[in-house]
C-alpha cells in the first residue's frame, strides 16, 4: 500500500490517497502523479509518501512544497528513545511533534556507525536508527555523547531535544 498525502507542519493532513500497489523486488516504477496545483498546497505544508508492506512502513519520505528559504519551520520538540540492544550496537527511536528537516545524528568524540544520521521527520511519525560503535561504551555515556541537529536550528535545540532512556 502507498499512502500519499498532504499535511501541514503540524502533522494535520489536507489531502490523503491510499493506493494498492504490488512492486517487485529490485524494480520501480511510478505509482502515482498529480498536478501540484490541484493539491491543497501553502508553505506550511509537505508532501508525504509512506510504502506499507505486510503492515510494516518500508519507505516514507517527505518533500517541503516551498523552496526553504520562504519557509518558516516550527522549532520541534524532539524524543530520542534509546536503549541497548547488544555490546557495541544502540538502537535510538526518535519522534518528534512538528515536521523536523534534515535532522542529523551523531556521536562526539567516538567512531560510530549509523544506519541513518540524517534526515526528515515527519510529524507523528518515529524512525528507528541502529547505531554501531567501534568500542564498547555504556548507555550513559553513549546518552551524554549523542548529538541531535536539525535545520535551522543547529544551536539552538538542546532543550527541545529529549534523550530517554
Amino acid at each position: 500500500m502507498l499512502v500519499f498525502y498532504v499535511m501541514d507542519f503540524y502533522g494535520a493532513i489536507y489531502y490523503s490517497e491510499n493506493i494498492p500497489v504490488d512492486v517487485s523486488k529490485y524494480t520501480s516504477s511510478i505509482i502515482l502523479e498529480k498536478a501540484i496545483d490541484k493539491l491543497p498546497t501553502a508553505d506550511d505544508r509537505i508532501l508525504a509518501v509512506k510504502l506499507i508492506a505486510g503492515g510494516i512502513t518500508v519507505y516514507e519520505n517527505a518533500r517541503i512544497i516551498s523552496k526553504p528559504k520562504h519557509i518558516h519551520l516550527p522549532k520541534p520538540r524532539i524524543n530520542v528513545h534509546v536503549s541497548r540492544i547488544r555490546d557495541r550496537v544502540y538502537e535510538l527511536f526518535v519522534e518528534s511533534d512538528v515536521y523536523v528537516k534534515g535532522l542529523e545524528l551523531s556521536l562526539c568524540d567516538e567512531e560510530a556507525f549509523f544506519d541513518d544520521n540524517y534526515f526528515d521527520l515527519i510529524p507523528r511519525s518515529a524512525r528507528i536508527v541502529r547505531v554501531y560503535v567501534d568500542k564498547g561504551i555504556d548507555i550513559d555515556y553513549f546518552t551524554k555523547k549523542l548529538r541531535v541537529k536539525a535545520y535551522p536550528y543547529i544551536e539552538e535545540l538542546e532543550e527541545e531535544v529529549r534523550i530517554l532512556l
